[in-house]
C-alpha cells in the first residue's frame, strides 16, 4: 500500500469524509474540533439531507449537559 500525502487539512479531510461516505451513503458527515469550552465543526459533506450544519460553526460548551 503506497502512502498518500495531502497539501493541507481541507484536501485531507475532504479525502477521509469521501471515504466514510462510500460506507455510509445519504449522510451528512462531518469533522468536529472539541476543546473544554466549545465545539466547532471544521469540515462538512452534505448529501442533500436538509441538515443545517455549517462548516466554521462554534457550539459553546460551557452550558452544556
Amino acid at each position: 500500500m503506497s502512502k498518500t500525502h495531502f497539501q493541507d487539512f481541507q484536501e485531507a479531510s475532504l479525502r477521509l469524509l469521501e471515504i466514510v461516505n462510500a460506507g455510509l451513503p445519504n449522510k451528512t458527515l462531518y469533522l468536529t474540533k472539541v476543546t473544554k469550552s466549545q465545539l466547532s465543526i471544521e469540515r462538512v459533506l452534505d448529501n442533500n439531507t436538509g441538515t443545517n450544519v455549517q462548516e466554521g460553526s462554534v457550539i459553546p460548551l460551557d452550558d452544556s449537559f
